[in-house]
């Protein structure tokens, strides 16, 4: 993805969380074209853009000499607007509701949804829960009072949720992403994590690599880190049952420590080529490779291309295991789509990875 297409899904976004947070205040003004780009230091035309997307929707009305204002606020205010508020009495709203939205993957994903639901004439608002499950039963709460459906990509952590068995049992059109909550049967869509692992080594074991480390969060993070791990830990069993456990390496990438224990880690395991498991390791390791010298000598390989704008000037290429995000947020929002018109039986869909090397 272009910086200029990632400046344009932030400012996009951005409009997105103030039409959610402002959409009853009557005749609310959103920013112009100049403040919104000023803001995020890019042009006026990503940021003309991001409003033409939104214009499309009909989620923005914009009027000349006046602004840009929210177009389902409940009331029109006269001494603001001089014409009412086109009714949308037939535009049905979905709700993406993310942890953070601060990775490539992220940012794909959400276009995926946003390029099905564009077909469709379906509006499409993403919030943020920032990880803070409090937050993310809140939001759940609204979305299911304003729109018609519902994306979640659950939280680190998350388990199972009352908000999530009474929409549950109420038939709310409802579909997961990425991650599934443990103990409930419900419509998910993502990469399919345990076969992505697994072929990932049988990958690199074609190439000859033997000693393969694997870096990663503890299995209670994310249901798709203990099918990763899973993954990996049949490939390598497969390949010689006695491989040590310790070629896995359990941490959180935001832990103090991280750099002393990787660095334990890279001289008792000395291995050939580490796959990362998740986007927040792939840069602190990469620094740390460079800071041993060891970045030449240390292969690499990451779920999902954090260094696509990049890729052209990097003197280290690393193996990409990529999970197809704009895919599956696509799929994502077709089954949604199709929940909101039937009743059906919960489905689950994991979908092939790409490998390659960058």
């Amino acid at each position: 993805m272009s910086n200029s297409n990632m400046l344009y899904l932030q400012m996009r976004n951005y409009l997105l969380e103030l039409i959610a947070q402002n959409k009853n205040t009557p005749g609310y003004l959103l920013p112009s074209e100049n403040q919104l780009a000023q803001k995020f230091n890019a042009s006026r035309i990503s940021a003309k853009h991001a409003y033409d997307s939104l214009e499309e929707e009909h989620l923005v009305i914009r009027q000349r000499g006046r602004g840009t204002f929210i177009a389902n606020s409940t009331e029109t205010n006269s001494d603001t607007l001089q014409q009412p508020l086109r009714p949308l009495p037939n535009l049905k709203i979905v709700a993406a509701i993310f942890p953070f939205i601060n990775s490539t993957f992220m940012h794909e994903l959400a276009e995926g949804i946003r390029m099905e639901l564009s077909k469709r004439d379906i509006a499409f608002i993403l919030l943020l829960t920032g990880s803070n499950q409090t937050k993310e039963a809140q939001l759940l709460q609204m979305a299911r009072e304003y729109c018609h459906g519902i994306l979640l990509f659950p939280g680190a952590f998350s388990k199972y949720r009352q908000e999530i068995l009474e929409l549950t049992i109420n038939r709310f059109p409802l579909v997961q992403i990425d991650r599934y909550l443990p103990g409930l049967d419900l419509n998910y869509v993502s990469c399919d994590h345990f076969n992505a692992a697994y072929h990932a080594v049988k990958y690199l074991l074609e190439r000859n690599y033997k000693k393969i480390g694997f870096v990663t969060h503890p299995a209670p993070h994310a249901t798709s880190i203990v099918d990763r791990l899973a993954g990996f830990t049949k490939a390598v069993k497969e390949f010689d049952p006695q491989y040590p456990g310790y070629y896995k390496l359990t941490a959180m990438a935001d832990t103090v420590n991280f750099e002393q224990l990787f660095t334990e880690y890279i001289n008792q395991v000395r291995p050939e080529v580490i796959i990362s498991s998740n986007v927040n390791f792939h840069c602190r390791i990469l620094r740390i490779l460079k800071k041993m010298e060891l970045d030449r000598s240390v292969d690499l390989m990451i779920f999902d291309n954090v260094f696509q704008s990049t890729e052209d000037f990097m003197a280290y290429h690393p193996y990409i295991i990529d999970q197809q995000p704009r895919e599956i947020g696509r799929t994502a929002a077709e089954l949604l789509c199709r929940l909101m018109e039937e009743d059906m039986e919960p489905v689950h869909i994991a979908l092939p990875e790409k490998i390659y090397r960058l």
